[in-house]
């Protein structure tokens, strides 16, 4: 608060809405578990808490707490993480987002691969098979259920539960089967739904190590103004003006064991927002065999 001390208030009152919409997060997403009668019975009163937080945009929120323009974009500084600025963004969504982060973060020695590692005995013992480099071309359906996928190489492998992590518009306009998805109306439905943001990133190694560098652990957000909605729209209708934001990490300043593994070295991530349109001529053509005009 030393930075805004006018505002001491309306900080007090931003964190306890976060912490509260939080908590009321964990009442929606338990619904989805719960059995279906109870679902049924309580799914309104369980949703409801949330809900009335998450129907409301972030700036709408903010905006009845304060109206310095410039505490508000610090607030919303993180609205790279859920892709929306604040004018269109979830409040239900940027409090989950900020609400993870009021205590700090953490990061995996060994870097981001170790929660997988750490992951794969579990899976296997409970009867789980994990593959890599194992392309699903289309999920298997039978009697309008899905039943298990095929693998571009042909191999099919059948499940009780086929979980799609893929996002919607590839899972219903490109793996369903092209029949079930017009019965139910999903292709129509992927006619309106706008793609989401996209990202740019740049992955930079360099031949000295974090310390050498003074590479701090912390993120760094970096925007031309506060005014995230602003800074967005001008991007997307002109590529030439300021990005909207550059986002900064150090990995291996996180990583307690990089030092070790790679002494006198360190790296860089950066990501920047773009149009999915820059990208779209390409959209049909294969990972990394997109010719040469990309």
């Amino acid at each position: 608060m030393q930075y805004f001390p006018a505002e001491a208030r309306a900080i007090d009152r931003y964190v306890d809405l976060v912490q509260s919409c939080a908590r009321a997060s964990r009442l929606y997403f338990a619904e989805k578990a719960v059995p279906s009668f109870i679902a049924w019975c309580a799914g309104g009163l369980m949703r409801w808490p949330f809900l009335r937080h998450a129907r409301r945009t972030t700036g709408d929120v903010l905006g009845e707490l304060t109206q310095n323009r410039q505490l508000i974009g610090v607030l919303t500084g993180q609205w790279g993480d859920f892709g929306l600025p604040p004018a269109r963004s979830s409040f239900g969504v940027h409090a989950i987002i900020a609400e993870h982060y009021l205590e700090g973060a953490a990061y995996p020695a060994g870097a981001a691969s170790r929660i997988a590692a750490a992951m794969a005995p579990a899976i296997e013992r409970n009867g789980g098979k994990i593959l890599i480099h194992a392309e699903v071309s289309e999920i298997l359906v039978e009697q309008d259920r899905a039943v298990g996928v095929k693998l571009s190489d042909g191999r099919t492998i059948r499940a009780h539960r086929v979980v799609s992590g893929v996002g919607v518009a590839n899972t219903f306009g490109r793996l369903l089967p092209m029949p079930i998805a017009e019965r139910y109306g999903l292709i129509e439905k992927l006619r309106v739904l706008e793609p989401s943001l996209a990202y740019i990133n740049l992955y930079v190694g360099l031949r000295q190590s974090a310390r050498e560098l003074g590479l701090e652990r912390t993120n760094l957000w970096i925007f031309p103004t506060p005014d995230h909605d602003r800074n967005l729209n001008a991007y997307l209708a002109d590529p030439a003006a300021p990005l909207p934001y550059v986002y900064f990490s150090f990995p291996s300043a996180k990583d307690p064991t990089f030092d070790e593994r790679f002494p006198g070295r360190s790296t860089v991530q950066v990501i920047a927002p773009a149009s999915y349109g820059w990208f779209r001529p390409w959209e049909d053509r294969p990972w990394q065999r997109r010719g040469e005009s990309q």
